[in-house]
């Protein structure tokens, strides 16, 4: 998995099998490290071009119960499972590399 700005990765694992691990990218501009561009930026237009909502103990937690609903760890067919996860929709969904 690549290393991209503008997300924020989650690793989640089991507490009884350490290692399998959840791995989740979500967006997610760090408002320090686009403190520039964001002060700069017209206010109206910040929304649409960053996301800078901190996640949340309870969006992590729909994060897990997702993954769980979608059969993991069990599906897993590694020590890794990748996902991405939409904010928006509340959506996780098999990450993408492409």
């Amino acid at each position: 998995m690549k290393e991209e700005t503008g997300y924020l990765r989650l690793t989640i694992w089991l507490s009884d099998n350490k290692s399998q691990k959840l791995i989740v990218t979500t967006r997610f501009d760090d408002p320090w490290l686009n403190f520039g561009p964001v002060i700069a930026c017209p206010p109206e237009k910040a929304e649409e071009l960053f996301e800078l909502r901190p996640i949340t103990p309870a969006e992590v937690r729909k994060v897990i119960e997702s993954a769980l609903e979608k059969g993991w760890p069990a599906s897993a067919k590694s020590h890794e499972t990748l996902f991405e996860w939409n904010r928006d929709s509340q959506t996780l969904f098999p990450y993408n590399a492409g």
